[in-house]
């Protein structure tokens, strides 16, 4: 029996002094904590989705979109999202976003993107090659155009739809 409660007072103090509350460490493997974002004021905004029915042409409360590269825990992603948040849900939220080193920029940019799309508070999701040009307006935003029609659930983004936002 006083082995068993030597054992017990090892092992917990030993768990004690191996656990830390750092986690800075965590940083240095790309993963994301609440404190890494900041502000960003977003420049021009600019969609249209023709068939979806979604489009806007200024910066308002409720349209925005941006660029976005970075490290999601240990995943780097690139990718772009856009959304219409008039309503109460949000009526279009769309997200485009592949695996990536860095935000290709040019033309004829194919990649095997996954697809998440909300409209009208239903949800589909695919995962499905794209081509795309995404070129820089040298204003802080990029402009990207589909190339190709691809379809996400019930609706289908057309070639030569667009997204122009900020790069985060």
């Amino acid at each position: 029996m006083k082995r068993w409660v030597i054992l017990c007072v090892i092992t917990a103090t030993l768990s004690l002094g191996c656990s830390s509350d750092d986690d800075s460490d965590i940083s240095a493997l790309g993963y994301i904590s609440p404190g890494d974002f900041t502000a960003k004021t977003l420049n021009t905004t600019a969609y249209s989705f023709s068939s979806i029915s979604e489009s806007c042409t200024t910066i308002t409360p409720h349209c925005s979109a941006v660029f976005y590269y970075g490290y999601v825990y240990t995943f780097v992603f690139a990718g772009f999202a856009a959304r219409d948040a008039h309503a109460t849900p949000p009526d279009f939220n769309l997200k485009v976003y592949w695996f990536d080193v860095f935000l290709p920029l040019g033309t004829d940019i194919t990649r095997n993107a996954t697809i998440s799309l909300m409209k009208d508070n239903h949800y589909y999701s695919t995962t499905t090659p794209i081509t795309v040009d995404i070129l820089d307006q040298y204003d802080g935003t990029y402009k990207v155009t589909f190339k190709n029609a691809v379809t996400v659930g019930a609706y289908t983004i057309q070639a030569n739809d667009y997204i122009t936002g900020t790069r985060y």
